[in-house]
């Protein structure tokens, strides 16, 4: 794909944590294409800011509602007709060659952009995940969305299906490993430290994480933890087991007592069914640490000696002793698994999808 003028629609500011949109940018300003990556709208401040970092231009501009308070269709159109306003404004003298859209309520991209391709990416269940007051509006918005799009891109399969409905030309998108493969440094200490490595929130499943301390399994967390949790870690703080640090990057992380990485997410979370990967499992298995995951419906087929699947607390306890014991027969399969979640594969995937609704044409 030619070097292009792109623009990027989401409902992120750029310091946030890393998730599919922050890839994608990264990715697309890597292979020299221009990229203008508008961040989340803000209902309190009507001053528009623009910024440039890393080659990457932001805009963030205001709008009135926040898009869980708009369950009335006239305070949709409202907030198109303001967030149309700004977009104009703020772009109109630049040549867009391609728009990428993450949000759900955008169904006026063809509008702005009559001759251009519009392509979707829903990285979220946003209908399931609605207040009850929101899901018919969340759910017509969605539906517009997609309708008016060129392509979409779902990161789960039961999304793929679902989106389906509204637009046949839907496709699964995951996201992929930021760098190559590390093989593991030999240490003569013994790897005995399960990782749990993100946003530590209410979606774990926290009976596990007591069985597993009450088994004497060494845990580390690293990463913020939501409020509404203090009361579980304050439990977990009276493990000596236990270890909590604040939120750190992969590379600056010590590796080199940790034998495998814990994604425990409790499977009656309804929200947690759509799952099929989770951003962070490539970036893990990157650094040769396999998974131990929760037994999703929908989670990405792999070899168990890289995801293993665990209904029972029993199960996670003897996927943990299994990979401890070994961790180096397992590295090989990691790393075949890898071959095929790297950054070029999914470049030359989402350009191949760009030509293919370009030859439609």
């Amino acid at each position: 794909m030619k070097n292009k003028n792109i623009v990027i629609f989401t409902k992120t500011n750029w310091n946030e944590s890393p998730r599919i949109r922050h890839q994608l940018t990264r990715l697309l300003s890597s292979y020299g294409h221009n990229v203008t990556f508008f961040e989340k709208s803000c209902s309190t401040q009507l001053k528009t800011i623009k910024y440039k970092k890393d080659k990457i231009n932001f805009i963030r501009h205001f709008e009135l509602f926040h898009h869980q308070l708009r369950p009335f269709e006239f305070l949709v159109k409202l907030n198109q007709f303001v967030a149309k306003y700004f977009i104009q404004k703020n772009i109109k003298n630049e040549n867009i060659d391609l728009v990428i859209n993450f949000n759900y309520d955008y169904p006026f991209l063809k509008d702005l952009f009559p001759d251009k391709k519009v392509i979707t990416i829903i990285n979220d269940d946003f209908v399931s995940q609605a207040k009850f007051w929101m899901t018919k509006s969340i759910r017509n918005q969605l539906l517009d969305t997609c309708k008016n799009s060129d392509l979409v891109l779902a990161v789960s399969y039961p999304l793929v299906e679902q989106l389906k409905e509204y637009n046949q030309n839907t496709h699964i998108f995951l996201p992929w490993a930021q760098n190559e493969y590390i093989e593991p440094t030999i240490v003569a200490i013994k790897k005995d430290v399960v990782l749990y490595w993100g946003f530590i929130d209410h979606r774990i499943d926290w009976d596990v994480i007591e069985y597993l301390l009450k088994k004497k399994i060494k845990l580390r967390f690293v990463g913020s933890v939501q409020t509404k949790i203090f009361s579980k870690i304050e439990k977990c703080n009276e493990y000596t087991t236990f270890e909590l640090i604040d939120p750190s990057s992969l590379e600056t992380l010590n590796m080199d007592d940790i034998v495998c990485s814990l994604l425990p997410y409790d499977p009656k979370r309804n929200e947690m069914n759509a799952v099929t990967v989770n951003n962070r499992v490539f970036q893990l298995l990157s650094y040769g640490l396999p998974l131990v995951y929760s037994n999703l419906p929908n989670l990405l087929k792999s070899p168990t000696t890289v995801i293993s699947k665990c209904k029972t607390n029993e199960e996670y306890f003897n996927v943990i002793k299994y990979f401890s014991n070994n961790f180096d027969l397992v590295q090989s399969d990691i790393k075949i698994f890898l071959k095929d979640h790297y950054a070029q594969n999914r470049y030359e995937y989402f350009t191949n999808k760009i030509e293919e609704i370009d030859s439609d044409n």
